[in-house]
């Protein structure tokens, strides 16, 4: 019996309708009992079998006879075809069992027949259970790599891996192919340890807990507590410190702990120039595709965040050095007024606010008073 949209399994030959053949003319393969074997022969060609096909034929019943003989046959043809599985035809169990097959998922143990194959019931699923890393990991940089991939993919944050490899403090976002990173198992800072440094000291300078650093396998400290000039230590938690200076933003805000500024940009996003500097256009627009990351091309403070006229959602950055960025036309931004930044750090994502005709990024750079060529400034 079969509805449309759905696919149903008999059991039992009386769930069809049909007689069951007795137990008792079965053999244990399924194949009908030898007996059909005597009608199967009479019905073979040969001249000794003419005289019994004769027969058959002026027999009143032998037409009869020879069709119940057929239907034997093809019903022995049937079986020998495809064996049911006991538990399949006994139509005891569960659901599955009366439709003859079983998912790996629900169950577990040796192999049985479904469906006129063997398969094997899947072992109950285990969990393995996911254990920390402690090692420090070299990492080969690949094609498409950036900064914020590598640290969701390693589970740490993204200054951990910028204060653990110069180069790439440097210059967050112009990773190099083949270029070999530090790739520390925690979130934290890598220190090589200078002469007349303790561990409290250490703990002091990176703001971390000192019983952090001691009890850190990795480092391997054993009482009594002394560092070794030129060690390579973990500081779980530590933050690398920012010089102190004072910058008056726009708001009034006095930022007391502002980071120092490299002097040198990098690119503030990803993408492919559509408009260079000029004197009508004092800046650079970088197209790229909607939410493509916006960072800071060198450290300081925002001095705004906001909303800014024709530029839309704009980010100001003051460098501290007389130097001052511009990100305009962001679809979001992440920093406020006041807030330090470092270089490299992310402060929103491209979009296509304020007077503007497509995602892009208005890139502006101003020193002494005016705007100069950004190109003149960002690597090559």
């Amino acid at each position: 019996m079969a509805r449309r949209g759905t696919l149903e399994f008999f059991t039992s030959k009386e769930q069809q309708g049909i007689q069951a053949t007795p137990p008792s003319r079965l053999s244990p393969t399924g194949t009908v009992f030898p007996r059909l074997i005597g009608w199967r022969r009479a019905a073979e060609p040969g001249p000794r079998r003419a005289g019994r096909l004769t027969w058959l034929a002026r027999y009143p019943g032998g037409r009869r006879l020879a069709g119940h003989g057929l239907l034997l046959i093809l019903a022995w043809a049937v079986a020998q075809a495809g064996v049911v599985s006991p538990m399949v035809a006994s139509g005891a169990g569960s659901q599955e069992r009366e439709r003859g097959f079983f998912t790996s998922k629900e169950r577990g143990g040796p192999a049985v027949m479904a469906e006129g194959y063997l398969t094997k019931w899947g072992n109950p699923l285990t969990t393995v259970p996911k254990r920390p890393r402690k090692e420090v990991l070299t990492y080969t940089v690949q094609e498409g790599d950036m900064v914020t991939l590598l640290a969701e993919t390693f589970e740490v944050s993204p200054e951990t891996i910028i204060w653990a490899n110069p180069k790439v403090e440097e210059d967050p976002h112009f990773l190099s192919i083949g270029q070999q990173l530090v790739i520390l198992p925690v979130d934290g800072v890598y220190y090589t340890v200078m002469p007349g440094d303790t561990v409290e000291s250490v703990a002091r300078k990176f703001k971390a807990d000192p019983k952090a650093i001691v009890t850190y396998e990795f480092n391997q400290l054993k009482e009594p507590l002394e560092l070794k000039p030129g060690q390579s230590i973990i500081v779980p938690g530590g933050e690398k410190p920012m010089p102190p200076r004072l910058v008056y933003t726009e708001a009034g805000v006095i930022v007391v702990n502002a980071p120092k500024a490299y002097g040198r940009f990098v690119w503030p996003t990803v993408g492919y120039i559509t408009t260079y500097f000029s004197g009508a256009h004092p800046a650079i627009d970088v197209a790229g595709p909607p939410g493509t990351p916006i960072y800071a091309a060198d450290s300081g403070v925002v001095t705004h965040a906001g909303w800014s006229g024709t530029y839309g959602l704009a980010v100001y950055i003051d460098h501290g050095n007389g130097y001052s960025t511009v990100y305009a036309h962001l679809s979001v931004i992440y920093v406020r007024v006041g807030q330090p930044v470092r270089r490299g750090a992310p402060v929103g994502k491209m979009g296509s606010t304020g007077k503007s005709t497509g995602t892009h990024l208005h890139f502006v750079v101003n020193y002494g008073g005016g705007a100069v060529n950004p190109l003149r400034y960002l690597p090559r």
